[in-house]
């Protein structure tokens, strides 16, 4: 990662930075492996099949993505330079969004679905386990931009070495959370990721279920189109919200 790309995308860059960022660029490198990978999309059908037993009165959507290298960089050199850790737990990440419980879509009552999947989520297998002081509850305790929803980070143990192969984090909202996050104050790609950075060099792999239950990566091309659409529509919305007639 040079200082020119760094300088671009509006992140400070010095020696002392780039050091702790290599280090811990060597310790996620793991992520990226093919073995690691495949290992996260297993899990990521499982539990998706698991969800679909448990909880079939409840129809949500599943989405998953592993973060892009170059999107890890810049968010790794953005938190040490705001004196953080630069620890990453989202590298592999999925959405669970709630849209209904047995037809009705009463908030209250998708709200309490949604604290029903993530303590699902933290004990249905004894080899995934949560990270209490990592997990979040923006529900009860909104972001200042209103954003809302429950954040979980969970360790993933090899079940022969007993010891964690890898992290990763998961998101729970009900639908109107989502909108939110979409088209309200708390736009996620609004808020920090800029239309110019919507590339091919930083868009996530996405992850979805076909048909056989099996996890597919969505081809490069159409994830960044998937990425540029969303985004295309947030800006018409706010476009067509505040335009005077």
């Amino acid at each position: 990662m040079n200082k020119e790309f760094l300088s671009r995308i509006k992140v400070p860059s010095s020696p002392n930075i780039d050091e702790k960022v290599n280090k811990i660029k060597l310790e996620l490198k793991k992520y990226y492996t093919s073995s690691l990978k495949n290992s996260y999309k297993t899990h990521f059908s499982h539990e998706y099949e698991c969800l679909r037993e448990y909880f079939p009165e409840v129809d949500f959507s599943y989405e998953g993505r592993i973060k892009n290298p170059n999107s890890l960089i810049e968010k790794i050199h953005r938190k040490i330079s705001q004196g953080k850790s630069g620890s990453i737990y989202d590298i592999y990440g999925k959405k669970i969004v709630v849209y209904s419980v047995r037809g009705s879509t009463d908030e209250e009552l998708l709200i309490k679905k949604c604290r029903e999947i993530i303590n699902f989520l933290n004990s249905y297998d004894s080899y995934i386990v949560s990270v209490p002081d990592k997990c979040k509850d923006y529900v009860s305790n909104p972001k200042e931009n209103g954003y809302k929803a429950f954040h979980v980070i969970r360790n993933h143990i090899n079940k022969k070495t007993n010891s964690t192969d890898y992290c990763s984090e998961v998101h729970v909202r009900t639908f109107r959370m989502e909108e939110q996050q979409k088209f309200g104050s708390a736009s996620h790609l609004l808020s920090y990721k800029p239309y110019e950075t919507l590339r091919e060099e930083f868009c996530p792999t996405f992850l979805e279920i076909g048909k056989n239950g099996k996890t597919y990566e969505l081809h490069k091309k159409a994830a960044l189109e998937k990425y540029k659409r969303d985004f295309d529509a947030i800006q018409e919305y706010f476009y067509e919200k505040n335009k005077t007639y």
